[in-house]
């Protein structure tokens, strides 16, 4: 008994030390598609997103589809001078590292529960990422949704 023992317990140890590195080469991932998807946004337009006012798919992810929007009727946006990538169903564990990895890219990142008509709010402060506003919203809820806004 014990030799399947240690090695049922040698492949529990494996998996789990190899969980974080699969977690964080899916957020590496997606950031990086995240970040080509608002480039090729932008470089389709020229500064003035209105025909996003009807939000479209741009990219997928590992956690589902990322729709690119704009216009007034969005409250992160506010205008058609500026365009948001959207996706529900980011799960808590993805959260900061997926954020951290794309924030730097972005003019603002909200984050909210993984409902469609949830709203959230920034996890930036002064034009720039706030761990501690990040780490809360990340972890208030099993699965999330996020707006990163740019222009």
């Amino acid at each position: 008994m014990k030799p399947i023992y240690i090695f049922s317990s040698l492949v529990f140890a494996a998996a789990a030390i190899a969980a974080p590195a699969r977690a964080q080469g899916n957020a590496h991932a997606a950031a990086q598609t995240a970040v080509a998807a608002a480039a090729q946004v932008r470089a389709s337009h020229e500064g003035v997103y209105s025909d996003l006012a009807d939000p479209r798919s741009v990219a997928s992810l590992h956690w589902g589809t990322l729709v690119a929007f704009s216009g007034t009727r969005f409250g992160d946006v506010r205008s058609f001078q500026r365009f948001g990538l959207h996706l529900d169903g980011l799960p808590r564990d993805q959260c900061v590292p997926f954020i951290t990895q794309v924030a730097a890219h972005f003019d603002d990142v909200w984050i909210a529960d993984a409902d469609p008509k949830a709203v959230g709010g920034s996890v930036f402060t002064d034009g720039h990422l706030d761990h501690s506003k990040l780490v809360s919203a990340c972890h208030a809820h099993e699965q999330l949704g996020f707006d990163l806004i740019t222009h």
